[in-house]
């Protein structure tokens, strides 16, 4: 929300918060079973920067876990 606030756009945003998640310890062991912001949040990143999720060996996983 603070780069919305700044001024920035959703894609913006979104990359931001998926970037610096595990900086402030939002993570997907803690918040992935109880979080329906967590879920919806990495389904917009995975939409709109699926490179994100190109990693490990299924090449399909977060790489910034």
């Amino acid at each position: 929300e603070a780069s919305h606030l700044f001024g920035s756009g959703e894609d913006a945003a979104l990359k931001e918060v998926w970037l610096e998640k595990k900086r402030v310890g939002w993570t997907d062991e803690k918040y992935s079973s109880v979080s329906d912001a967590w879920n919806h949040t990495r389904q917009l990143t995975k939409n709109r920067f699926p490179q994100f999720f190109s990693c490990g060996p299924d090449q399909q996983s977060d790489c910034f876990e």
